[in-house]
């Protein structure tokens, strides 16, 4: 019988389930031996991911002192491996949140981008050379209209992802922040250099999605679209 009350464990599985994972993605435990932690998680995907709820001594020096609840997590806030005391048990449930996001800001780090954007850049300068063809025209209020229509649906059907969980409602928001600039500012440059100035948010906007294979393919037709815009889209 685990040594933790089932409303807890209960807590760690809601814990468990959030913007960036599912249940589904950890092994959890709650072993009732004394020598063993209050309760195991360990990242389905990779063996090095894992975090602990255990107790032990609040001066490392003084192993005869006060006992704490702590928290031992792989990845850590700045190390591969953090050991955290708490004042209460509740703390230890609220850095799971923290210990599944930095499992995610590691999963992402490990994804090679830098070629990657780097080739997609070259191929929206050469997408707006080959379709724009007035970049020193301003947009009518007629395409303004249109772009901003075209960065709505965008946003739209991202959000659409960010209901099923394969974008988080902070990527969202970060997203969104980008298309108000870009609508912004087309109505303040002229078509090339606001193509230009729109590659770049675009590709920035990208590596912020760079977790979600179905967000990138949306943000990266949605540009194809509306870079080079020539009237027509």
């Amino acid at each position: 019988m685990a040594r933790l009350k089932q409303a807890v464990i209960e807590k760690v599985y809601k814990a468990l389930d959030n913007d960036y994972f599912t249940i589904g993605d950890f092994e959890t435990s709650f072993p009732n031996k004394r020598d063993e932690p209050l309760c195991q998680i360990k990242f389905r995907h990779n063996a090095r991911f894992s975090f602990l709820i255990t107790e032990g001594p609040k001066n490392k020096l003084n192993p005869l002192g006060e006992v704490v609840p702590m928290t031992v997590e792989s990845p850590g806030d700045f190390k591969t491996s953090e050991t955290h005391d708490h004042n209460s048990f509740e703390e230890c449930l609220d850095r799971i949140r923290f210990w599944c996001e930095n499992v995610r800001k590691d999963l992402r780090a490990q994804i090679p981008l830098i070629d990657e954007f780097d080739d997609l850049r070259a191929e929206f300068d050469k997408h707006i050379k080959e379709h724009l063809s007035d970049p020193e025209q301003s947009f009518t209020p007629d395409e303004l209209e249109r772009i901003n229509k075209r960065f709505d649906e965008l946003y739209e059907q991202l959000a659409a992802l960010a209901a099923k969980h394969q974008v988080t409602e902070q990527e969202l928001q970060q997203v969104k922040r980008q298309f108000d600039l870009m609508k912004h500012s087309a109505r303040e440059y002229p078509k090339g250099m606001w193509a230009n100035l729109t590659k770049n948010r675009i590709i920035t906007a990208l590596r912020k999605l760079a977790g979600s294979k179905e967000a990138r393919k949306l943000m990266y037709e949605g540009a194809r679209k509306l870079l080079g815009w020539d009237g027509g889209g």
